[in-house]
């Protein structure tokens, strides 16, 4: 009988050949899978267990020489886990004992009729059954450990739970993670709190409870902290189970997932890096493709793309214009080339009409692309040289013109080299030096120019940007020694590659000379400033033309006072020797030009004000003399004071900075002129002073003396009249006697008025204001102030000033008689309302600064000033009041003069008298 997989291989072992055989047929009939075979002793047996597979031993226990529990333990030696039952007619409890003891599988007691063996089938079938059971469960536990201990990451058990907390975990958790499996399954560690990063567990717990609600598997990626902080990518899979599926003896609820963790950073670094490398080609400012062997686009980046109008998807798959181009401006197929293998690389410049763009010119390389050895495609970069091309054409034929331009340009232009030395020079730079270019260039640029040597030189360059200029002057040697002053301009410049220096060179010799004619006449001015009379300032001028100018024929004539004749005043001795005697011009006649009185060049220049210029005197029809030895003569008008005339003896001998010179020096000529005539002006009206305040004096001797002595003695005598009568005549007399004193003190303050020397500073005008209103004795008048601002003024002056406007408003401006000083009051302008208790009106006095700010005024509310009184009312002696001298306002009018003030009389808004002072220079 062969042995099958479903077979049971008995062997039973008994020193009773006979018993042995009946039991074997016994139990081959009970099941047709047994299979037995007998052995007579415990040794036969065990050469049979040597020899052949066995299920099951059954042996007897009281066997000659090895009972049966021997003979189980020499089994179990060598086959531990094989099913042994003892089947022995001896039966105790201490043989029992014993063979549990020896890891019997059963024990079964022989006994009478054919139910033993049915029994004895049963209990070797379940024994066989077990084993078997018992063996593949070790073998699937073993493959399992085995694939387990083998796969890349960890199996595990958990909750769902936010938490995850880890009921098994295997695998290579250490590896993984740091902690070890007991680790991972411990309380001490929390898979989601302690593991998981924490900016994917949010994420991380909604996508696989997701998934788990529709009842299917979960993908995840995310990220874990392992035990020594290093941060590394995960990929699991998993799905929930149910608790039938569970471990029987398990604690906690239902919800499980198992699943598969396993290590992914290195994938994830290298899609990293190939994301960031693909975003780099796709940010590459040029088109990048791969192609395949057949010229077609297998991928495409974004730039390529967007160059064509298109999409890298729709582009994938077509033919390439740039590859056709390629083959067909080429000799061979160099495409077909680098397929081959033949060649590495193409590159060159194709200009085609390409889909989607249009006509472009295109810089490409194509390259071989293998991996492991094996072609995978051709790499290919291009970029649209369109612009470029366009702008180097540009830039030839913009390069053509400024060639020209510079061969061309009346600068001097040369090019130097880091070292200063020239390595070009334009035409103009030879011809102003007076050498070849051929000896330029080469040379060091201080052998050009002396005001520089190497050093400075080198600094220079050196401290220089690319792009940044600097400007200063030189002197450039001519081949023959002399030199000339240049104005340079130098920048620092990239010619195509090559450091270079421009230099921009200027001939600044007239400029020159303007500013040094300039600074001539600019140190002549003090001279100008401090002649005392014109015939001093004409001296100085023709001492001046020649002297700066260069001009050594030169004169100056004067106007006479009537303006009617130029006289001549001075010339140069140049001027002497041509001429035997200077003539006088006047405006008697009509020049050939149709100018009335222009009977010479002097006088239509006097007349007119403007420069007469004049290159050849031979063609000159109004010329004075027709015989002059002079060519050419420059006649610069003086405004209102006369001419100067500068004359050459060559034909067109004055150029334009001649000119521009010669206006300079007529207007510092004619200021010289018109301050010398300010200050003659000036001492004859100081001179006219001096007399006047000489009368002035000798007037307040008078009034002071002849007038005032009198009138002691008159008032002194009327005293002792007093004492002896009494009479009504007597007060008027003293009424006459104060008249005159009033009228003395007006006559000597007109007069110190007229000498008087200012002392000019800001005075408050509120204050002075207040201080004059308190010294004077008024009626129930009122004083309204409006303002805030300070007056330049002489504060005596304007004391005086306004002491006489306010008592000419409070006496000309109340009904009532003279009061006491202590009836005059101060309020706010709001107090000021009309009386309605029928007593005598008393006038309000305002003070305030005009609205444009040029002054202040003075106006009050009484009956005011006719118009037609109003131009006599600054005369002296003019007054309406009985008791007023008339001096009053024409002295204001004094010191307003004296300030350089001016004073109208207005009407006041309401109907009274305003005083308004003007061009007061005022402080807020």
């Amino acid at each position: 009988m062969s042995a099958t997989p479903t077979t049971i291989r008995v062997l039973h072992v008994d020193d009773d050949p006979d018993l042995s055989m009946l039991v074997a047929s016994a139990l081959e009939r009970e099941d047709e899978r047994f299979d037995v075979v007998t052995a007579a002793s415990p040794e036969a047996g065990l050469g049979v267990l040597a020899d052949e597979r066995v299920d099951c031993v059954v042996s007897d226990y009281d066997m000659p020489g090895t009972n049966g529990i021997e003979f189980l333990e020499r089994v179990r030696a060598d086959h531990p886990d094989l099913p042994f039952i003892l089947y022995t007619g001896k039966g105790s409890e201490e043989v029992a004992s014993d063979a549990i003891s020896a890891g019997v599988t059963d024990y079964l007691q022989k006994g009478t009729g054919t139910d033993q063996y049915a029994l004895l089938a049963n209990r070797i079938d379940n024994a066989v059954g077990a084993a078997r059971s018992r063996r593949a469960l070790a073998e699937r536990n073993r493959r399992l450990e085995t694939l387990i201990s083998n796969l890349p990451g960890i199996v595990y058990r958990c909750e769902n739970d936010p938490a995850w907390p880890m009921e098994f975990a295997a695998g290579e958790c250490a590896e993984i993670t740091g902690y070890d499996a007991a680790t991972l399954e411990s309380d001490e560690l929390n898979w989601g709190a302690d593991v998981i990063h924490p900016d994917d567990r949010d994420v991380l717990w909604e996508t696989i409870q997701s998934s788990l609600s529709e009842g299917d598997p979960f993908e995840v990626t995310y990220r874990i902290r392992t035990a020594d902080g290093e941060i590394r990518w995960m990929w699991e899979r998993g799905r929930a189970i149910d608790g039938a599926r569970r471990d029987a003896g398990a604690e906690r609820g239902d919800a499980c997932i198992e699943g598969f963790i396993t290590d992914v950073t290195e994938h994830k670094e290298r899609e990293q890096t190939l994301e960031r490398y693909r975003s780099m080609v796709d940010a590459m400012p040029h088109a990048a493709c791969i192609y395949d062997t057949d010229g077609r686009f297998a991928v495409v980046n974004d730039y390529l793309a967007d160059f064509l109008k298109t999409t890298p998807a729709e582009l994938e798959g077509t033919r390439s214009v740039l590859v056709e181009e390629i083959r067909a401006g080429a000799d061979g197929d160099p495409f077909g080339a680098l397929v081959d293998g033949e060649r590495e690389t193409v590159h060159g410049e194709v200009e085609a009409r390409f889909p989607g763009h249009g006509r472009a010119v295109v810089d490409y390389r194509l390259a071989r692309l293998e991996i492991d050895g094996e072609l995978d495609g051709i790499v290919a970069i291009g970029r649209d040289v369109t612009e470029r091309r366009e702008r180097e054409r540009e830039l030839e034929a913009t390069g053509a013109r400024l060639e020209a331009l510079v061969d061309n340009s009346p600068d001097m232009i040369d090019v130097l080299d880091p070292e200063g030395r020239i390595v070009d020079a334009n035409p103009r730079l030879c011809e102003a030096l007076n050498r070849e270019e051929d000896e330029l260039l080469g040379s060091p640029v201080w052998e050009v120019d002396e005001a520089v040597d190497p050093g400075s030189v080198r600094s220079l360059l050196d401290g220089m940007a690319v792009g940044e200029s600097r400007k200063f002057d030189g002197r450039y040697r001519r081949a023959d020694g002399s030199t000339f002053p240049v104005e340079v301009h130098l920048i620092r410049v990239d010619l195509r590659g090559a450091d270079r220096y421009l230099a921009v060179s200027r001939d600044i010799t007239e400029r020159k000379r303007r500013e040094d004619a300039l600074a001539g006449l600019t140190d002549a001015t003090e001279g100008f400033m401090e002649a005392p009379d014109p015939e001093t300032v004409a001296e100085h001028a023709v001492e001046t033309a020649q002297s700066v100018l260069g001009r050594d024929i030169n004169g100056v004539w004067l106007a006479d006072d009537a303006g009617e004749r130029l006289r001549p005043v001075v010339q140069t001795d140049a001027a002497d020797a041509l001429f035997d005697e200077m003539p006088t011009f006047d405006g008697g006649g009509t020049g050939e030009r149709g100018d009335e009185g222009a009977t010479s060049l002097a006088w239509e220049a006097f007349q007119t004000g403007d420069i007469v210029v004049c290159e050849e005197l031979a063609d000159e029809p109004d010329r004075y003399n027709p015989d002059t030895p002079l060519s050419s003569e420059l006649v610069l008008p003086l405004g209102e004071y006369g001419v100067a005339a500068v004359g050459a003896t060559d034909p067109a001998d004055f150029d334009e900075v001649d000119v521009s010179l010669a206006h300079v020096f007529a207007s510092t000529v004619e200021a010289g002129l018109d301050r010398a005539a300010r200050e003659a002006e000036s001492r004859r009206h100081r001179r006219e002073l001096e007399r006047q305040n000489d009368r002035l004096d000798e007037f307040a001797s008078i009034v002071s003396h002849d007038l005032r002595n009198p009138l002691q003695v008159a008032t002194a005598r009327l005293d002792f009249v007093r004492e002896e009568c009494d009479s009504d005549h007597l007060d008027a007399v003293e009424r006459a006697h104060d008249r005159m004193e009033a009228l003395i003190e007006d006559l000597l303050t007109l007069g110190r008025e007229g000498k008087a020397v200012l002392d000019i500073e800001p005075v408050d005008l509120d204050t002075v204001s207040r201080s004059c209103w308190q010294s004077l004795r008024t009626p129930e008048a009122t004083l309204a102030l409006e303002t805030g601002a300070a007056v330049h003024a002489d504060r005596s002056r304007l004391q005086q000033l306004l002491e006489n406007l306010l008592a000419n408003a409070v006496e000309h401006g109340s009904t009532s008689s003279r009061p006491k000083a202590d009836d005059a009051v101060e309020h706010d302008p709001a107090d000021d309302r009309p009386r309605t208790d029928g007593s005598a009106a008393a006038v309000t006095v305002r003070v305030g600064e005009l609205a444009d700010g040029s002054g202040f005024f003075v106006a009050d509310d009484g009956p005011g000033i006719d118009e037609a009184e109003r131009d006599r009312v600054f005369s002296s002696g003019y007054s309406t009041a009985a008791e007023g001298t008339g001096f009053g306002l024409s002295i204001v009018e004094q010191i307003a003069d004296a300030h350089g003030w001016s004073v109208a009389l207005l009407e006041s808004e309401t109907g009274g008298a305003r005083f308004e002072v003007r061009d007061v220079e005022t402080t807020a």
